[in-house]
C-alpha cells in the first residue's frame, strides 16, 4: 500500500485520559478524556475471508471497518487498565478493537491494520 493511499481518509478519535472508577457510593464514574485527535488514514469494508481473525460472537461482517493508517492507536486490555480508542463513522460510534502492525515484509510504508467494531454491538447486541 503507497504512502498516499494511507491519507484517504481522516478519523477523529477520543482517547481517556484518566481511567474510570467507583466513587464513595459503589457507583461507576467514566474516565475523563483528552481533547480529540484527528488520524490519516485509508477506511475500507470488513471482507469475511479476507482475514484470519475472528470476529467477537454476535459481530458480522457488516460491523466492522478495517483503517489502514500509520496512527499508533489503543485497544482496550484490562492488565494495563486501558480503554480503547474510539471514533464515529457516518454518525455511528466504533472503537478500536484489533490491530495487526504491517511493518518490514519489504513494505515501502510500515502501517497498522485497524479493526474498528460498531460499539453497540461489542455486547453481543
Amino acid at each position: 500500500m503507497y504512502t498516499r493511499l494511507l491519507t484517504t481518509h481522516t478519523l477523529e478519535f477520543i482517547r481517556k485520559a484518566t481511567d474510570g472508577g467507583y466513587n464513595d457510593d459503589g457507583d461507576w464514574v467514566e474516565g475523563t478524556a483528552q481533547p480529540p485527535f484527528e488520524e490519516k488514514g485509508s477506511l475500507q469494508p470488513f471482507q469475511k475471508g479476507k482475514s484470519k481473525v475472528d470476529l467477537p460472537k454476535g459481530v458480522t461482517a457488516k460491523d466492522v471497518r478495517l483503517f489502514y493508517t500509520k496512527a499508533d492507536l489503543l485497544i482496550a486490555d484490562e492488565y494495563l487498565d486501558q480503554e480503547a480508542d474510539k471514533t464515529t463513522i457516518e454518525g455511528i460510534p466504533y472503537q478500536v478493537w484489533h490491530i495487526e502492525p504491517w511493518k518490514g515484509h519489504g513494505l515501502r510504508s510500515g502501517h497498522n491494520k485497524v479493526f474498528l467494531v460498531r460499539e453497540d454491538k461489542m455486547n453481543g447486541s
